[in-house]
């Protein structure tokens, strides 16, 4: 997470990481919905803080899906 946050494009690891979470989307298109939520990404202190809002504003059609995001990206 600390290389992540360097003002540093990564593009190996950017590309390692859509590779990794484009099946969950593809497997649930309503995960999607996440976008919804983002809102102003500058309220968010962290991408732990961030998944706390998204999983409690999500609903059924995808919450199982975010959970899995969540375990993979955390």
């Amino acid at each position: 997470m600390a290389t992540l946050e360097q003002p540093v494009y990564q593009r190996e690891i950017y590309s390692n990481l859509s590779a990794t979470i484009l099946p969950l989307f593809e497997e649930n298109n309503h995960l999607w919905k996440i976008i919804l939520h983002f809102g102003d990404m500058r309220k968010w202190d962290s991408l732990e803080e961030l998944f706390d809002h998204l999983l409690h504003t999500s609903d059924d059609s995808y919450s199982v899906s975010l959970r899995k995001l969540y375990n993979l990206l955390l």
